[in-house]
């Protein structure tokens, strides 16, 4: 893009509001940037579903916890998420977040997601667009949960871990209580399946602007999947696009 004349800014990362100083607060080592560039790529990560990342770890957790208690929505009383510093932006204003009007405010919901996953199972494009945010059985759901502050939470943010700690209420007077370390599914410690990531590819095709063919859908995914072997990468974007 740069040969081509397109510019951008240049101080976008060691400028005063740059990266470096945003994120880092000016303690950094730019020379890990280019360590390994074009030679190493075990850091690539996935998301596995439609919405935030600090989402994942708690989607992971409740569906933990519902499938080993065989729970349904009707067995709930109450879900508390427990949530740090950034994650509890996710839960603020609550009632926004458990009644979210636009799809990024669903997508960056803690109890709209969290309650996604126990009503429907696994959280998808579906769920996000303007009817699934006016579904009666995840929003029943997104209004029991409510959370509570641990800043051990978010400790680790910026680097793919984010513990999740959650616990559900039983009408039945029981307590539930779940916890998960590490990192999301999909983070590059816990790659994601080939098999999960055509399916991925394969719903976000259905949701595409300009509507692609089953067979165009599945040529791109034998193309990538033999990657090594296609002489013009713009094949495979001819049939996406």
């Amino acid at each position: 893009m740069a040969q081509k004349g397109i510019a951008g800014p240049k101080e976008s990362l060691q400028g005063q509001n740059g990266f470096y100083n945003v994120f880092f607060q000016g303690v950094y080592d730019p020379t890990a940037l280019t360590n390994g560039l074009g030679k190493s790529f075990e850091s690539v990560g996935f998301y596995i579903y439609p919405c935030c990342g600090f989402t994942h770890s708690r989607i992971e957790l409740v569906l933990k916890m519902v499938n080993e208690h065989e729970l349904r929505p009707a067995d709930i009383e109450s879900i508390t998420v427990l949530v740090g510093p950034i994650s509890q932006l996710l839960c603020e204003p609550l009632e926004v977040r458990r009644n979210p009007r636009l799809m990024a405010e669903a997508q960056y919901s803690l109890p709209f997601t969290v309650a996604t996953a126990i009503a429907k199972g696994k959280p998808r494009i579906e769920h996000f667009t303007s009817q699934g945010l006016k579904d009666p059985e995840i929003l029943g759901i997104s209004n029991k949960v409510g959370y509570r502050f641990d800043e051990a939470c978010d400790l680790k943010y910026g680097t793919g871990y984010c513990p999740a700690k959650i616990e559900i209420a039983l009408r039945n007077g029981r307590t539930l209580y779940g916890e998960q370390q590490g990192g999301r599914y999909g983070h590059p410690e816990r790659p994601i399946s080939k098999d999960d990531l055509t399916e991925k590819f394969r719903e976000c095709a259905a949701y595409s602007a300009r509507p692609l063919s089953e067979s165009n859908v599945e040529k791109v995914i034998a193309m990538v999947d033999k990657l090594e072997d296609v002489e013009d990468v713009s094949e495979i974007v001819g049939l996406v696009s």
